[in-house]
């Protein structure tokens, strides 16, 4: 699993006024993004539904993903690819219930299910294995298997508010299945080829805590672990801030550190400003970096992992809110600088090569 801060779209809650001890409070979100260059385009779009009662909240998400790809083989290392356009969906549900047990106490259960590929590095790697061992002019090479992307979590845990309004602290635990698309290794004393492992499962916990430190600052940080099928224990923390500077202004800083034995590092950090321009506008612009050192373990061997990669991504946006409804808008400049592959991994050049992304999003929240 590779962290990549391309930015998710944010729906923003609305609260009602409705009281939630007699009546249920419901709140609709709808977001889309998508992020384009020259030969990439990348669509996500969401629908999350919330219902609250002062006993018990639930809600239920749907996402869709639509991936648009020019594959073009880096020809020099890949003497039997072909350019291809490719077209690629991936729906995913979830759905979280939070009854709580006491007044300080909140029990929270989630499960997900997707089916599609997760990111569209593996639609481009997925086709170049296709193309090599399953080529329209040759016959298809004995032990390829046309991927079949799908997978589930579940998770459980606690909230506890351990300070009234002031402190919370939350344990989760989970557990999935990820089907990814493989890598192949070709035999060359058989002319057959050797599938690697497609199925992944993945252990996790997590700990968030949430701490108001003044009626202007309030602050988040959690600190996770996972374990996947034939990889080493992943650590992760991250870290973010509310800030009121002033009437009109919140600055909201974030960050986080990555770290998985024996060699993979990862950090990024950003920051957002927000101005109150009207009752009902808010100006925001923000910036994120992201850096790790790649997930190649031995320069000298043919493979598909991507190099250290250098992110930034900058963005302007506006705000509007009145009665129920908040509707946001965003947009900006997202460049991706890979570190150069090692010799014998230059096939994969043209996936990993730098470019210049352009991102926009749009959300619309309301609460009835």
């Amino acid at each position: 699993m590779r962290i990549l801060p391309v930015g998710l779209g944010l729906a923003v809650i609305v609260m009602g006024s409705a009281s939630a001890q007699d009546f249920p409070l419901h709140r609709l979100e709808i977001d889309s993004e998508a992020t384009w260059q020259s030969d990439f385009f990348l669509a996500e779009s969401g629908l999350r539904y919330e219902q609250e009662w002062s006993w018990l909240r639930w809600d239920a998400a749907f996402t869709y993903n639509a991936y648009s790809l020019e594959y073009e083989p880096f020809r020099t290392y890949d003497l039997f690819g072909f350019n291809q356009t490719l077209r690629e969906d991936r729906f995913a549900g979830e759905a979280t219930v939070r009854p709580k047990i006491s007044e300080r106490l909140t029990a929270i259960a989630a499960a997900g299910i997707y089916d599609g590929y997760q990111n569209y590095r593996r639609v481009w790697l997925a086709n170049y294995y296709r193309q090599q061992y399953s080529h329209p002019r040759f016959p298809e090479r004995p032990g390829y298997l046309e991927p079949d992307p799908k997978g589930w979590s579940a998770s459980g845990g606690l909230r506890w508010e351990y300070l009234p309004d002031l402190a919370f602290a939350e344990a989760r635990a989970g557990y999935g299945l990820d089907q990814v698309a493989p890598g192949f290794i070709e035999e060359p004393r058989t002319g057959s080829v050797i599938r690697g492992r497609s199925r992944l499962y993945t252990a996790s916990a997590s700990l968030t805590l949430e701490n108001v430190i003044t009626s202007r600052m309030r602050l988040l940080n959690e600190l996770s672990v996972s374990d996947t099928t034939e990889r080493d224990v992943r650590w992760s923390w991250q870290g973010a801030a509310n800030i009121a500077l002033a009437e009109r202004w919140v600055f909201r800083p974030l960050g986080g550190l990555t770290w998985e034995e024996p060699e993979f590092d990862a950090f990024w950090l950003g920051a957002s400003i927000e101005f109150q321009a009207t009752k009902w506008c808010a100006l925001i612009a923000a910036a994120e970096y992201y850096e790790d050192t790649g997930e190649v373990l031995d320069p000298f061997l043919f493979s598909s992992a991507a190099p250290a990669l250098k992110t930034q991504r900058f963005t302007l946006g506006v705000r509007l809110t009145w009665s129920r409804w908040v509707v946001k808008i965003s947009g900006g400049p997202y460049n991706t600088d890979y570190e150069e592959l090692p010799p014998n991994s230059r096939a994969f050049t043209n996936l990993y090569r730098d470019r210049y992304w352009a991102l926009a999003q749009a959300s619309v929240g309301c609460s009835f």
